[in-house]
């Protein structure tokens, strides 16, 4: 089952890892949900993700906690 809020989606060729200066090109077809393909306009932006930085968890920042106290710097220095 595709649900969506409209009426095609689109598919891409596999994108090979490149260099961000290099010119691609992406072969990208409209297909409807019944998978066939439909003559539609669009226009695509490839955008480079930021990297992610550490995640740490806030949600207990707040609480007493019963285990010694470590600070985020001493956290992450001992977790390298």
């Amino acid at each position: 089952m595709k649900v969506a809020s409209v009426s095609h989606y689109l598919k891409s060729d596999e994108i090979k890892e490149t260099f961000a200066e290099d010119e691609l090109k992406i072969k990208v077809t409209a297909f409807n949900y019944n998978d066939i393909s439909v003559n539609k306009n669009y226009k695509v932006k490839l955008v480079q993700l930021k990297e992610a930085g550490r995640v740490l968890r806030n949600n207990f920042e707040q609480k007493v906690q019963n285990l010694p106290v470590m600070s985020r710097n001493e956290f992450l220095k001992n977790s390298t």
